[in-house]
């Protein structure tokens, strides 16, 4: 849906500042959505169970259904045959599936051990494949040509940095810190959880409105991974006997609009220049991007976590791996922020065909 939604979009308004500003509005919808979530996530679990976080979105997904032919505007091409890379979707996906297997069972079965290096072995054979099977299918899931323009490339590796850290970081470490060691219940950490989330539609709008207008997709993407850095610093210091204000509010606070404004840019950065003809490709590919970089992300600072959890009591233990696995989500920050300087520029790129 996401993918979609976007290529919408991007069919929809015209390049520069009007799609900017689509995109900051796109963007901070996310945000509205994350702020109810957490808001009802907490009573719906505490009150009539967690499935009803399921049974919520039905009456929605109807709404939906019922609008969407009357407000949505239809814009495939007719023109185009329509297929599917079947052997691209499969080996890329068993890459992903393996990579992050390995990942979360490397604390077990040893980093060196015969089965981690294998399955990572794995993933690097199924990827060259996957190369090997774009290069050739006469309809590519991932035209590689894309990956030769600066700003798609940087653009959804800037998106892949800031999935890393955002699922991870805050919504993977924090929720176990906020209620397991902190004892928070679902409720009071649904309220806590806002404050982020409101922050992030700030940084959405004023990003796909006046900044990145202004100053370029570029200035603004490190803009945000600064704040997001900054944001995971101050969570290094948490505490096992520590509180919402003490130890969790500050990194919120610089979280979210740092969160609000790298995706945004991230987002500009990676579609300009792409024709409406391959919107749907490129829309699928900074969702994709995003959300793998969520599962890994996920993979890694929970591995982290638990290999260096040592102390002399259970929440010690926890902290102690949980401000390893925020110090390591700085290097999440870290390759964004490089590949923000390295690959974006403060200008409109040039349209991936000219940059092939």
């Amino acid at each position: 849906m996401v993918p979609s939604a976007l290529s919408i979009l991007m069919n929809t308004f015209k390049e520069g500042r009007e799609r900017n500003r689509a995109l900051g509005a796109w963007s901070s919808a996310g945000g509205v959505g994350g702020t109810i979530g957490a808001l009802l996530g907490g009573p719906l679990t505490e009150g009539p169970g967690w499935g009803w976080i399921f049974f919520v979105n039905v009456p929605v997904a109807i709404l939906m259904v019922a609008m969407s032919p009357k407000v949505l505007r239809e814009s495939y091409d007719r023109s185009r045959a329509r297929t599917f890379d079947i052997a691209g979707a499969l080996t890329s996906t068993a890459a992903m599936v393996l990579l992050v297997y390995a990942i979360v069972n490397a604390p077990t079965a040893g980093w060196l051990s015969e089965r981690t290096i294998g399955l990572l072995v794995a993933v690097v054979a199924l990827l060259a494949i996957f190369v090997v099977v774009e290069r050739r299918s006469a309809a590519p899931l991932v035209p590689l040509r894309y990956f030769k323009s600066p700003g798609f490339l940087g653009g959804n590796i800037v998106l892949l940095a800031i999935g890393m850290a955002v699922n991870g970081g805050m919504g993977f470490i924090m929720t176990q810190y906020a209620q397991v060691v902190l004892g928070y219940s679902p409720v009071q950490f649904g309220l806590m959880f806002a404050v982020m989330t409101v922050l992030t539609i700030l940084g959405s709008t004023l990003a796909g409105g006046p900044l990145v207008s202004r100053f370029g997709p570029r200035v603004v993407a490190i803009g945000g991974l600064l704040l997001i850095g900054l944001s995971f610093l101050t969570l290094t210091g948490i505490s096992v006997h520590g509180s919402f204000t003490g130890d969790i509010l500050l990194g919120m606070i610089l979280f979210g609009p740092g969160l609000g404004a790298g995706f945004v840019a991230g987002s500009i950065a990676a579609l300009a220049g792409v024709p409406e003809y391959d919107s749907g490709f490129a829309s699928s590919v900074t969702t994709a991007a995003f959300h793998v970089g969520g599962a890994l992300g996920i993979a890694i600072l929970s591995t982290v976590a638990v290999m260096k959890a040592v102390g002399p009591d259970p929440a010690t233990a926890m902290v102690t791996g949980f401000r390893s696995a925020y110090g390591a989500g700085l290097v999440f920050v870290v390759v964004g922020f490089i590949a923000a300087v390295a690959f974006l520029r403060r200008y409109q790129l040039k349209p991936p065909e000219q940059a092939v």
